[in-house]
């Protein structure tokens, strides 16, 4: 995964916008080409588990893993800082082959972190337009046709800004679009492609009070949202509101002290409980919390599917430092779930059906290497992202990715 400066002012602008942390970049005024302010793509090669190089690709962007390879992006010719074009591959590790899927232009930022694998095709929620001012820009439902090695797209009308999530539940993709004011969730039906709004939550963000969606979550029987509700800026209440298959609400669960039991006494629990939300999972009565800042929770709620809220019981599983992460899973439907923590390769999988986590690591024979990203598929098959991390080097060293699957793992 390559992390860059257009990126990161997204995420800062978005932030502001909506009353969080803010941040800000200043753009210098010189005389530099927007082409030579561009970010290159990058060589990275890609290794099995005893280091037999699979493939090298030049690469910027996400990588996003398939059952049998996975699709990457990288600027095509002719990018500029002020219009990214993208060029998307699919690459299958069995017959070695690059296969072009589609162009998007005006690329701005791509949600990988929810994208998902279903019959062959694979869904990836990306925005185009200008990243400096999210009222020019549009978010589109991307579906990648493997078969056929081709891309369409869906315009998720009501979506205002690129921080979208979604989820499968029976073939449909619900999707959760949070904007400034309004915050929407749609169903988009795979069979027939139809697009519906099925909810709305308005967030005033002038008095800092109403309620938005920061993330979605289903499994086979339910499907679970995310849900921040503020009265004023110095209470922020997190709840999982759980639905059944016709999307009426069965029961609301206030999540707030669990989400943020782990929260850095440095820093401020309500603030934190504001974020926006990377990484949202319910499996089984498992529960994973990530969001864009700092604060991590894995934690357990065995009477999850209680109708009534009351006497509800939970359990921290481990403490969950900052370093924690979720890797992204690409099966749409799969009972485990792989954590890591970054910079210091330890890997913890949950197998939410047996109700155990075996812990493990993963290690090179060079020196410095850490585990910096992950993603695995519906067939145990993982990617780990290493970057070179050593301060007191005078150079780097480029950065690797190794395809292993679970049963190697130490």
């Amino acid at each position: 995964m390559s992390y860059n400066a257009k990126t990161l002012f997204v995420a800062c602008a978005l932030m502001f916008s909506l009353g969080l942390y803010g941040c800000s970049q200043k753009v210098p005024e010189n005389d530099i080409s927007s082409e030579q302010r561009l970010i290159p793509n990058e060589m990275i090669s890609i290794y099995d588990a005893n280091d037999n190089l699979l493939v090298n690709i030049e690469h910027f962007g996400s990588i996003t893993q398939t059952d049998k390879g996975f699709i990457y992006s990288k600027l095509a010719t002719g990018s500029s800082s002020e219009n990214y074009v993208m060029d998307y591959f699919y690459y299958n590790f069995s017959t070695k082959e690059h296969q072009k899927l589609g162009t998007i232009e005006k690329w701005v930022y791509e949600a990988s972190y929810d994208s998902f694998s279903y019959n062959n095709h694979v869904y990836m929620l990306i925005t185009t337009g200008d990243d400096y001012n999210f009222d020019e820009t549009e978010s589109y439902l991307y579906d990648i046709n493997l078969t056929e090695k081709s891309m369409s797209s869906h315009l998720l009308e009501n979506a205002g800004s690129p921080y979208n999530s979604m989820s499968l539940f029976n073939d449909k993709i619900y999707i959760v679009s949070p904007g400034r004011e309004l915050c929407y969730v749609n169903s988009y039906d795979i069979q027939t492609g139809s697009l519906k709004e099925i909810q709305k939550y308005t967030f005033d963000s002038e008095t800092n009070s109403g309620e938005t969606i920061r993330h979605i979550s289903a499994d086979k029987d339910f499907i679970y949202l995310l849900r921040l509700r503020m009265s004023n800026e110095a209470e922020a209440i997190v709840y999982i509101d759980i639905f059944d298959s016709k999307f009426s609400l069965i029961h609301s669960l206030d999540v707030t002290d669990d989400i943020t039991a782990n929260t850095l006494a440095s820093e401020s629990k309500n603030n934190e409980a504001r974020q926006l939300v990377s990484h949202f999972e319910v499996s089984n009565t498992f529960v994973y919390y990530e969001n864009f800042s700092i604060s991590r929770a894995l934690f357990e709620i065995p009477n999850i599917r209680l109708e009534k809220s009351d006497n509800v019981q939970s359990r921290q599983i481990f403490e969950a430092s900052p370093d924690l992460y979720k890797a992204v899973s690409t099966s749409s439907n799969d009972n485990l779930s792989i954590f890591y923590e970054a910079y210091h390769n330890k890997i913890f999988i949950l197998d939410a059906e047996t109700l155990t986590i075996k812990e493990s690591s993963f290690f090179i024979e060079e020196p410095n290497y850490c585990i910096t990203y992950m993603t695995h598929n519906s067939q145990g098959d993982v990617l780990l992202f290493l970057d070179y991390i050593n301060a007191n080097a005078s150079e780097t060293f480029p950065r690797k990715i190794y395809c292993v699957n679970i049963s190697e793992f130490d």
